[in-house]
C-alpha cells in the first residue's frame, strides 16, 4: 500500500482529523504503531533468513557427516606421517653405520668451507665495484675544480681591502694544502695568484671559491673512502685465500680415502630415497593443516546455523503475534474499499497529494491508496466513510468525463511560434479554452485533452492561429550560407526585428530560407533578403587600402572587422593584392577590402573604412645603426632585466605603429603617423648617439672552447661570467673561427679583453700537443659518430681537438688526465702502425 499515514496528515492532533471520534482515533494510532513494529520485524526476518541461507546451503546432517569425514582423513594422515618418519630414521641409521669413517668427516668439512667461500667472493666483487666508482668520481671532480679555477679574476696587484685579501689568502693556502695532500705532490700554481685584484674581483670570486672548496672536500673524502675500501679488500682477499688453501689440503687427504664404487652407489641411493621420503612428509603435513582448517570451518558453520535458526524462530513467532493483533484491531475499525481506473491515479492524488489530503481533512477520515490493486481504503466512523465515499465516486466520474481528447496535424516549422517565448502562446490558449494542449514538434502533432466543450474551443483557437500565418520559401547559393545567417545569427535577428516576422528558418545544406509570419511582415523580410542576395551575387564593392592599415581595419582578434559587419549587416573580407598575404598579416604594399551586403549597408561600411584609413595614414623611415649595437637595441637594459628594450620604449613613447631592427640589415624601420614618426626617429637617433660601442676579437686555441664557451651543469660559462662581471653587451666564443668577440664601451671592452688574454695565457700551461702519424689514423681516433673520441674525453676528463692541417692532437686538462689520454692515443698509433 501507498499509505497516507494518519500520523503524518495535516491538521488535527497527531495528524488525525479533529472531527474524528476519540475511539476511532485510538484504534488508528494503535494500528499505525502495530504496522510500524510489524514492518521492522519483517525486515529483520529477511536479514536473518538471508544470512542463514548463505551459511547453510546444505542440511545440518550433511555438515555433521562432512565433519566426521574430515576427522577420519586427519587420523589417516597422521598415521601416514608417523610411518614415513620411521622409514627415514631407519635409512639414516644405515647411513651412519656405512659412513662412520674419516672420509665422511672430510666431506662435511669441505661442504662447510664451500659455504663460507660464497659470501666472501660476493663481498670482494662488491668492493672492487665501489673502488672503481670512487676513482671515477674523484677524477670528474678534479676536472670540474680545474674549470672553476679558470673563472677566478687575474688583474694587477692592487692591495684592495686588507681583511678580504687576508681571508682569501688563508682559504687558498688551505685549498692548496688539500690539493697537495690529494695529488701526492705540491700544487704547481697556487690559487692565490688568480685572486690578485680589487675588492670587486674578490667578491665576485666568492661563489667560485665556495664551489671549488666543496669539490676539493669531495675529492679528499672520495680518496679517503677509496683507501678504506682497498684495506677492506685486502682483508677479504686474505680470508678467501686462507679458505682456498684449507680446501686444497682437505682434498689432498680425501684422495686416498675414496670409497669403492659400490659404497658410493649405496650412499647415493640412501640419500635419494631419504629426500623423497622427506618431500612426502612435507606434503602430508600440508594436507593435515588444510584438513584441520576445514574441520574448524565446518564446526563454525554448524554453530552459526544453529544460532541463525534460533533467531529466525523467535522472529517468526513475534511476527505471527503481531499479525494476529493487527487483524483483531482492524476488525474494530470501520473500513470501505473503492476500486477505480488505474489511469486516474494522478487526478485522484492531486499535485503533491493535495486532492486526497483535502478529502481527508474535509470528511475526517483516513485514506490509504493501493496503486497495484487500484483500490482506495477509507477508515473512520460509518457516517463519515459514507459521505467521503460519495465524494470520491463523484470525483472519479468527473475525471472520467474530462478525459475527452482530440489530435491535429500542423506544420512543424511553426512549432516555435505556436509555443511562444517561454511557452507564453500555448499557455494563453490553454487558459482561454480550459483544455490541456500538448505539442509534439517531432511528429508535427497537437493533442488536446479536457471536457468536450473545452476540447472543441481549443481546436478552434489553434486553427485560427495557424490560418493567420503566411509562409514563403526563398533560395540562395550554397556559398552564401554565412551571409544570410550572419555571425552568431545576427543577420537573421536583424531581419526579424526590422520586419516583424515570427520565424526565419535557414537550411544551408539545401540553400533555402523559410519565412513565416503575417503577410506584410513576410513581404518586408523577403525584400531585405533579396537585396542582400543580389549584392552578394554581383560581387559587392571593392576598395583598396594601404597594406599597413590592414591590422587596424581587422583589429585585435578580428574585433574591428566583426563589429563593422555587425553594425552594417555586410560581409567584409580583406586580402593583399597579388595574393602574397591576407588579413591582419599583410604589411606594406596595398590590400583589397571586399564588401558584400545591401546597398545601404555597403555604403555605410565603405564610409567607416575610409574614415579609419584617413585618420590613421602612416609613413615609414629607415634609420641606420652600428652593427655592434644590435643586441643593445633589442635586449632589455642590464640594470632592469625584466624591462623593455630601447626599440620598444621608443615605439611606446612616440606612438609609432612599428619600430623594428630588420634582420640581416643594419637599419631600424620606423612606421607611424607623421608627427609620431618624427618624434620616434629623433628619439632613436638620440639613443644611438649616446651609446657608441667597440668590438674586440681575441683568438684562442680550439681545444679551449669547451672550457671557456660551454655551460657545465646549467651554470654560466666563462664567457657568461666575464660578460656579467664587466657589463659587456656581448661576450661569446665562436667554435668555427676560434675567436672571442667582446662588444662594450671602449674602456670596458679593453679591460675585458685583457682579462681574457691573461686567462688564455694561464690555461696554455695545461695544453699538450701530440703529433698524429698519418691521415688514416684520424678516423680511428674519432670513431663512428665520434664515439671513440667522446669516450676518451669522458674517461680522462681531457678536452681533445684534432687538426687535420697540422696533423696534431691538442689536449687540455689536468696532468694525470693528459697522461692517460696520451697513453691511449699512443696505443692507437702503435696498433694502427702494426
Amino acid at each position: 500500500f501507498f499509505s497516507v499515514n494518519p500520523l503524518t496528515m495535516s491538521g488535527g492532533q497527531n495528524g488525525i482529523p479533529a472531527t474524528m471520534g476519540d475511539e476511532i482515533k485510538d484504534l488508528l494510532v494503535q494500528e499505525s504503531a502495530f504496522s510500524k513494529e510489524l514492518s521492522e520485524v519483517l525486515a529483520k526476518i529477511k536479514v536473518v533468513r538471508e544470512a542463514r541461507d548463505k551459511v547453510l546451503n546444505d542440511p545440518k546432517s550433511k555438515m555433521n557427516k562432512q565433519l566426521d569425514q574430515v576427522e577420519e582423513k586427519i587420523v589417516a594422515a597422521l598415521a601416514k606421517k608417523s610411518e614415513l618418519y620411521d622409514e627415514m630414521n631407519s635409512l639414516k641409521y644405515a647411513g651412519q653405520r656405512g659412513a662412520g669413517d674419516e672420509q665422511a668427516s672430510i666431506a662435511e668439512n669441505l661442504s662447510i668451507m664451500k659455504l663460507k667461500r660464497v659470501p666472501l667472493r660476493d663481498q670482494k666483487e662488491h668492493l672492487n665495484d665501489e673502488i672503481r666508482k670512487l676513482s671515477k668520481q674523484s677524477t670528474e671532480d678534479k676536472l670540474r675544480a680545474d674549470r672553476i679555477r679558470m673563472k677566478l679574476p687575474v688583474v694587477d696587484g692592487a692591495q684592495g681591502d686588507v681583511v678580504t685579501i687576508t681571508e682569501m689568502n688563508k682559504i687558498m693556502k688551505k685549498l692548496d694544502a688539500k690539493i697537495a695532500k690529494v695529488d701526492g705532490n705540491p700544487a704547481q700554481v697556487t690559487l692565490f695568484e688568480h685572486l690578485k685584484g680589487e675588492k670587486k674581483g674578490h667578491e665576485k670570486s666568492r661563489p667560485h671559491l665556495e664551489e671549488y672548496w666543496n669539490l676539493v672536500e669531495a675529492i679528499f673524502d672520495a680518496k679517503t673512502k677509496e683507501t678504506e675500501k682497498k684495506k677492506e679488500l685486502d682483508q677479504v682477499t686474505k680470508e678467501l685465500q686462507s679458505i682456498e688453501d684449507c680446501m686444497s689440503g682437505l682434498q689432498e687427504k680425501q684422495r686416498p680415502l675414496q670409497d669403492s664404487k659400490e659404497q658410493n652407489k649405496e650412499r647415493e641411493e640412501r640419500k635419494e630415497k631419504s629426500d623423497q621420503i622427506w618431500a612426502e612428509i612435507q606434503e602430508v603435513t600440508k594436507s593435515i593443516d588444510k584438513l584441520r582448517k576445514e574441520k574448524q570451518t565446518t564446526r563454525d558453520s554448524i554453530k552459526i546455523g544453529d544460532t541463525k535458526g534460533d533467531d529466525l524462530k523467535d522472529l517468526t513467532g513475534q511476527r505471527d503475534g503481531l499479525f494476529d493483533q493487527l487483524k483483531a484491531l482492524r476488525a474494530k475499525i470501520p473500513t470501505k474499499t473503492i476500486s477505480y481506473n488505474k489511469t486516474f491515479h494522478s487526478d485522484l492524488i492531486g499535485p503533491k497529494g493535495s486532492t486526497i489530503h483535502g478529502l481527508q481533512d474535509e470528511f475526517g477520515v483516513v485514506m490509504n491508496v493501493n496503486f497495484d490493486q487500484a483500490e482506495i481504503q477509507i477508515k473512520g466512523c460509518e457516517e463519515d466513510i459514507g459521505v467521503c465515499a460519495e465524494a470520491v465516486q463523484t470525483l472519479l466520474k468527473n475525471v472520467e468525463d474530462s478525459k475527452c481528447s482530440a489530435s491535429m496535424k500542423f506544420d512543424a516549422a511553426v512549432s516555435r511560434d505556436l509555443i511562444g517565448p517561454g511557452g507564453s502562446q500555448i499557455t494563453k490558449m490553454q487558459e482561454a479554452s480550459g483544455a490541456r494542449i500538448d505539442i509534439d514538434s517531432k511528429n508535427a502533432t497537437i493533442t488536446i485533452t479536457g471536457t468536450q466543450a473545452a476540447v472543441d474551443l481549443a481546436k478552434q483557437i489553434v486553427q485560427e492561429f495557424l490560418s493567420s500565418t503566411t509562409r514563403i520559401t526563398m533560395t540562395f547559393k550554397p556559398n552564401m550560407g554565412d551571409v544570410v545567417v550572419g555571425r552568431g545569427g545576427k543577420t537573421v535577428k536583424k531581419v526579424q526585428e526590422e520586419s516583424g516576422v515570427k520565424n526565419i528558418n535557414i537550411k544551408k545544406e539545401t540553400g533555402t530560407i523559410e519565412i513565416m509570419g503575417s503577410k506584410d511582415a513576410v513581404e518586408a523580410a523577403k525584400k531585405m533578403y533579396e537585396e542582400l542576395i543580389q549584392s552578394f551575387s554581383s560581387g559587392g564593392l571593392e576598395m583598396k587600402v594601404p597594406g599597413d592599415m590592414v591590422g587596424m581595419i581587422v583589429g585585435k582578434g578580428g574585433e574591428n572587422i566583426m563589429k563593422l559587419q555587425d553594425d552594417t549587416g555586410c560581409v567584409v573580407t580583406v586580402e593583399r593584392t597579388g595574393g602574397k598575404g591576407k588579413g591582419k598579416g599583410s604589411k606594406g604594399g596595398m590590400a583589397v577590402v571586399n564588401i558584400k551586403g545591401s546597398a545601404k549597408g555597403t555604403n555605410a561600411a565603405r564610409a567607416i573604412i575610409e574614415e579609419m584609413v584617413s585618420a590613421n595614414a602612416a609613413e615609414t623611415e629607415k634609420v641606420p645603426f652600428d652593427p655592434n649595437l644590435r643586441m643593445f637595441l633589442i635586449r632589455p637594459p642590464k640594470d632592469d632585466p625584466g624591462g623593455i628594450c630601447p626599440l620598444e620604449k621608443v615605439k611606446r613613447e612616440s606612438g609609432c605603429f612599428r619600430v623594428e631592427a630588420i634582420r640581416g640589415e643594419n637599419f631600424v624601420q620606423v612606421t607611424g603617423k607623421k608627427e609620431a614618426l618624427q618624434k620616434g626617429v629623433a628619439m632613436l637617433k638620440e639613443v644611438l648617439e649616446g651609446n657608441v660601442k667597440d668590438s674586440v676579437k681575441i683568438d684562442f686555441p680550439p681545444v679551449l672552447f669547451g672550457a671557456i664557451g660551454v655551460r657545465v651543469d646549467g651554470n654560466d660559462s666563462v664567457m657568461d661570467s666575464i660578460r656579467k662581471e664587466f657589463g659587456c653587451e656581448a661576450c661569446s666564443a665562436d667554435k668555427t673561427s676560434s675567436t672571442i668577440t667582446v662588444v662594450a664601451d671602449p674602456e670596458v671592452a679593453a679591460k675585458a679583453a685583457d682579462k681574457i688574454r691573461d686567462m688564455i695565457a694561464s690555461m696554455k700551461d695545461d695544453i699538450e700537443t701530440l703529433t698524429v702519424p698519418n691521415e688514416r689514423v684520424m678516423p680511428v681516433i674519432i670513431g663512428a659518430g665520434g664515439q671513440n673520441i667522446n669516450r676518451l674525453r669522458s674517461d680522462t676528463g681531457v678536452e681533445i681537438s684534432l687538426d687535420r692541417d697540422t696533423m696534431t692532437a691538442v689536449l687540455y686538462g689536468p696532468a694525470d688526465g693528459r697522461e692517460q689520454a696520451i697513453e691511449q692515443l699512443t696505443k692507437i698509433f702503435n696498433d694502427f702502425q702494426d
